[in-house]
């Protein structure tokens, strides 16, 4: 979890090595997204991905990066190349679902959402993401029913997010009880 001097030390490595950077260029790019340069990693991974180093794992950290900068379209994009060449990439398909839910399309996310449940009923990052559609996308009471489904006693940020449905729906005695706890001001 070094992630900082570990980009630093693939820098180092390619200046002393400049032949291996195809070699290195992956691994420098995820490090450098990791270390929380975004936009750089952004940059290491389309040289990589100009260069045709693993697509699929290349395609993963354009979209891991366009997510970090609030750039969900190119997310959404990025995600799709990755389930082009891996279909039933799991984390894939979830990425793209959220990235789809943050760019407003919630059509398109919920079924994508709706994909990840049926293969997973238990999926509660799934189930999570369909509440959030239902909820932004005007749908309150179906979303208060999804967040019914989700055991949130326990993460401050699920309360927030079911005491924000429940009072988006219209029921707001039932929502401020949940934000009394809260720590975060």
């Amino acid at each position: 979890d070094r992630n900082t001097e570990a980009a630093a030390t693939y820098r180092r490595a390619i200046e002393l090595a400049p032949e291996r950077r195809g070699e290195w260029l992956l691994p420098l790019a995820w490090q450098t997204l990791w270390s929380g340069d975004a936009a750089a990693g952004r940059t290491l991974f389309s040289e990589a991905q100009a260069a045709g180093i693993d697509l699929p794992d290349t395609w993963r950290g354009v979209a891991s990066s366009c997510a970090a900068l609030d750039r969900h379209p190119c997310a959404v994009e990025a995600w799709r190349k990755v389930l082009e060449a891996k279909p039933d990439d799991v984390d894939a398909r979830r990425g793209l679902a959220r990235a789809l839910l943050w760019s407003d399309q919630y059509t398109e996310a919920e079924s994508e959402y709706a994909t990840l449940l049926a293969a997973n009923p238990l999926d509660e990052e799934a189930r999570l993401g369909l509440a959030q559609v239902k909820n932004f996308s005007g749908r309150h009471r179906a979303a208060v029913r999804e967040f019914d489904r989700i055991d949130s006693t326990t993460d401050e940020g699920l309360r927030v997010a079911r005491a924000r449905a429940l009072y988006w729906a219209g029921y707001a005695d039932e929502a401020m009880p949940l934000l009394d706890t809260l720590q975060d001001p």
